[in-house]
């Protein structure tokens, strides 16, 4: 490594913090999160509580 790569401050006020945008449909949603990774947004997000799964039955 260069010396002037370790003497770079990056810190997470280096970086811009990215907002989820709204999404009219769920397609949109879709294809954002193709296109976009999940951890460039991670601050944006918040922990979920109680989340219930139902399982649907197949007729």
């Amino acid at each position: 490594m260069r010396e002037e790569e370790n003497d770079l401050d990056l810190n997470e006020d280096t970086f811009m913090k990215k907002k989820i945008p709204e999404f009219k449909t769920e397609e949109a949603l879709a294809a954002f999160w193709d296109n976009h990774d999940f951890l460039d947004y991670l601050e944006d997000t918040e922990p979920a509580d109680d989340v219930i799964f139902k399982l649907q039955e197949n007729h």
